[in-house]
């Protein structure tokens, strides 16, 4: 499957090397699990179960179907049949699978989607050509509009935890860990309700555009037969066809899953992660956020300048897990092209620095907090957007069994 350029679009081949499909591979997730499970052993269980549903979610189906319990860590350190279906991480055949049971209620959030596994592929296209995919897979391609809706994203992308004392008690408190479906619903993309706005645009509009990467509608034949042809040979192209990008804004473990390849065994190649780091970059760049001065000004020995960020996206920027941040980076320069003032500077590690290089005491473990600021005046100061967590005693914390309340949520609102 090729776009007008020649370039591949078939979904396996864009999917592979997304974090989508190495949601099980993560390194960044296995440490997170593993630190919640030795905070709260006595909660390792219920831990694995709930964050395995959504990260090995066709595991969690299979075992489930099967009345045969709930993925475990150790189920995708294996060699079987089961680690495979784990580490496939986010699948093709799981999203695809959802039923379309109370999608976009809170019945259906955390991880509560439902596979009936009676056989039934969903798809956005009426009267599908089904003989090799049933003669093939067993599966039965099934025209279903909430493929294309954002409450099927919703199952996992809207994610709340019940706080745990270090006896695995649960408090009382909830947080809600991530809510991109949520916030989107309440943004002038949504979808959703009587007051779609031009604006309007689904999860899948964004994540798997519909559009080539120069902007041209995408019309492909939406199989092919094993051997690499056409069956019928008349077989009609459809549009639309949305290409399984999946690009969010982690390039960072994007370039760590592609570089310990030979410990993780993701299923993308060098050239596909290379693409999909480079779609996410662009992304980053060209249409994640706006960045505007204001002219600049002499305030007796002092420069100023207004600056203002503007959200592009349809969720918090940043949205997910609460440990992303964005930061504004600001150089002041002389007429020798010296630096005379920096806030933002960063080390390859992403830790924020001072003017003399060093990495800000915020940064350690036990530093204080960088909060909010409207102005950023010394270089020791740092805007940053982000949210903080705290437990129930309004301590900051980085363990999300913890975390209680944020103690700041001050991450960019999107438009509307």
């Amino acid at each position: 499957m090729r776009d007008e350029a020649d370039r591949p679009i078939a979904p396996h081949d864009l999917w592979r090397s997304t974090m989508m499909a190495n949601a099980a591979r993560d390194p960044f997730w296995h440490a997170m699990v593993e630190s919640e499970m030795l905070a709260t052993p006595a909660a390792a269980d219920a831990i694995e179960a709930k964050c395995t549903r959504c990260h090995a979610p066709l595991l969690a189906a299979e075992l489930e179907l099967t009345n045969a319990g709930t993925p475990t860590m150790a189920n995708l350190a294996g060699n079987d049949d089961h680690a495979a279906l784990g580490l496939d991480g986010v699948s093709c055949t799981l999203c695809h699978q959802i039923e379309d049971q109370q999608l976009g209620t809170p019945d259906s959030y955390s991880g509560h989607w439902t596979v009936a596994g009676e056989g039934r592929i969903y798809g956005p296209h009426q009267q599908p050509f089904a003989m090799p995919m049933v003669m093939h897979t067993n599966m039965t391609p099934t025209p279903a509009a909430h493929i294309l809706e954002s409450a099927t994203c919703a199952t996992c992308h809207t994610l709340f935890t019940n706080a745990l004392d270090p006896q695995g008690v649960a408090t009382g408190s909830s947080l809600a860990e991530q809510t991109p479906y949520l916030e989107w619903r309440n943004s002038a993309f949504t979808t959703e309700g009587d007051q779609v706005g031009p604006q309007a645009a689904s999860c899948q509009d964004c994540h798997a555009p519909k559009v080539s990467q120069d902007g041209v509608p995408v019309a492909s034949r939406i199989a092919r037969r094993p051997m690499g042809d056409d069956f019928p040979a008349d077989l009609a192209q459809r549009s639309p066809f949305g290409r399984h990008l999946f690009v969010g804004g982690n390039v960072t473990m994007l370039g760590l899953i592609r570089d310990y390849a030979a410990i993780l065994n993701p299923e993308g190649t060098d050239e596909a992660f290379a693409a999909t780091i480079a779609a996410t970059t662009t992304q980053l760049e060209q249409t994640t956020a706006q960045l505007s001065l204001g002219p600049l000004t002499r305030e007796g020995d002092q420069l100023r300048v207004d600056a203002t960020l503007t959200s592009l996206v349809g969720h918090k920027l940043p949205t997910g897990f609460p440990s992303r941040r964005v930061f504004l980076w600001v150089e002041v320069r002389d007429a020798g092209d010296k630096v005379v003032f920096a806030s933002g500077h960063f080390d390859g590690q992403g830790r924020l620095l001072d003017a003399g290089g060093e990495v800000l005491a915020a940064e350690l473990a036990g530093g204080p907090q960088l909060l909010h600021r409207d102005t950023v005046d010394a270089q020791d100061q740092v805007q940053i957007w982000q949210a903080i967590m705290a437990d129930d005693q309004g301590d900051p914390t980085y363990r999300l069994l913890r975390g209680a309340v944020y103690l700041q949520d001050n991450r960019l609102l999107p438009p509307g």
